[in-house]
């Protein structure tokens, strides 16, 4: 079942009849590995190249800047972006496994959260108890920590380290992705990770946000071995920067595209916004109205997601069922810019900036917040018992034992 599934995203991804509203790829073909179809709108018939997406998705409204909670769009017209040939040497994106038995089915929360129903108290330790701890051997050679991901099944965080002193920089800012086996061994998981945030794909592998190829990456999770998804574009155009990102169940991945790492590139958007891409690799526009969109997260039950930005508001989002997103709504006002998010099993929100992480419950109440020694920029649990918030901050690691489990990225 999983191989059928896998060959009918396939078909999808590749024009094999695939309607979004009034845009539809190339009708001929459809195999990958080529064919005689009779091709697409620009597109050469049944090639991963074929097909061409016409403008269009949704773009939900939101905030700008200081401006007020609440947006004036909501779900616009049906119509994506297929994705258009690939450029320079990187792979077509895979369609994504819509069969897994281990996140098809399941939100993330529902694999690695205790059982529904169950009662959580105060995610954080007593007061005076609040500050986060260096994990030893983490501040040697470290320059720039960002997009803690926690892989279970090895016991090891991946974490990236950006580089922005290296005068080897015309496509961003060289970057490893490190890896910490606990409690202090540190090691290197790809040396020329060139990324920012990572999250797991439904196959237990490791997404990235590259800003070398502005796109996305996939990685193996045990070899390292790097699928650049440079096919991945939006109206023919590449993406700016891509910063952070998020997975559904579904195998759909939401993603911020500021401009942080773009620089000494110009933008061939124009525009910071974010993305939705399909598991067929349809790429939606869902949110153009922020500032330098940075965090983003789902909800434990992937009915709300939360998207942060230059702005103190954190935004968010309803999420319906094909995917895209209703009306924006004020979830919190940190008082500061935000960076990255966690969640935890109990539906708290942690957000990462200003020397702090704040924790809020899902209803929008503060609950506290956890000293970081220096100023944070993301964080995500592990441990034994999913209840270690490690946290990225500048120079070097930090972590904090909480009382409720947490999701992995």
């Amino acid at each position: 079942m999983r191989a059928l599934l896998r060959l009918g995203l396939m078909f999808a991804l590749f024009g094999c009849g695939h309607t979004d509203g009034a845009v539809q790829a190339g009708s001929g073909g459809g195999l990958p590995s080529g064919g005689t179809g009779g091709g697409g709108a620009g597109g050469v018939g049944g090639t991963p190249s074929g097909g061409a997406g016409g403008q269009g998705g949704e773009i939900t409204g939101g905030t700008t800047g200081s401006g007020g909670a609440g947006g004036t769009g909501g779900v616009g017209g049906a119509g994506g972006m297929v994705m258009p040939p690939m450029d320079g040497g990187g792979a077509a994106m895979p369609a994504l496994d819509a069969g897994s038995d281990a996140g098809a089915t399941q939100p993330l929360a529902a694999r690695v959260c205790p059982p529904a129903g169950t009662v959580f108290g105060d995610p954080l330790p007593p007061e005076g108890q609040r500050t986060a701890a260096i994990v030893p051997g983490s501040q040697a050679g470290f320059v720039f920590l960002e997009g803690p991901l926690w892989l279970a099944d090895q016991g090891v965080l991946l974490f990236t380290d950006m580089d922005f002193g290296s005068a080897n920089s015309n496509l961003g800012p060289p970057a490893r992705i490190r890896k910490l086996t606990p409690p202090s061994a540190f090691s290197v998981f790809a040396e020329m990770g060139n990324s920012n945030g990572l999250a797991l794909d439904l196959e237990g592998d490791v997404l990235a946000c590259s800003h070398d190829v502005q796109s996305l990456s996939r990685f193996d999770a045990t070899t390292a071995m790097r699928t650049p998804l440079t096919a991945l574009r939006y109206d023919g155009k590449r993406f700016n920067s891509p910063n952070d990102l998020t997975v559904r169940s579904d195998g759909t991945i939401y993603f911020t595209d500021p401009d942080y790492q773009l620089p000494p590139r110009d933008s061939e958007t124009g525009a910071t916004n974010v993305y939705r891409v399909t598991p067929a690799g349809v790429v939606h526009l869902v949110i153009g109205t922020l500032d330098k969109p940075n965090g983003i997260a789902l909800s434990p039950d992937e009915r709300t997601l939360y998207v942060g930005s230059t702005s103190s508001m954190i935004l968010k989002f309803p999420v319906n069922a094909d995917g895209s997103l209703g009306d924006s709504s004020l979830h919190v006002d940190t008082g500061g810019g935000s960076d990255g998010f966690a969640i935890d099993c109990a539906g708290n929100l942690y957000t990462t900036g200003g020397g702090q992480v704040q924790v809020w419950k899902a209803n929008g109440d503060p609950l506290g917040a956890i000293s970081v020694p220096q100023g944070p920029s993301n964080a995500a649990f592990g441990g034994a018992e999913r209840k270690t918030l490690f946290i990225t901050a500048r120079t070097a690691l930090y972590s904090i034992e909480l009382n409720v489990p947490g999701l992995p990225y």
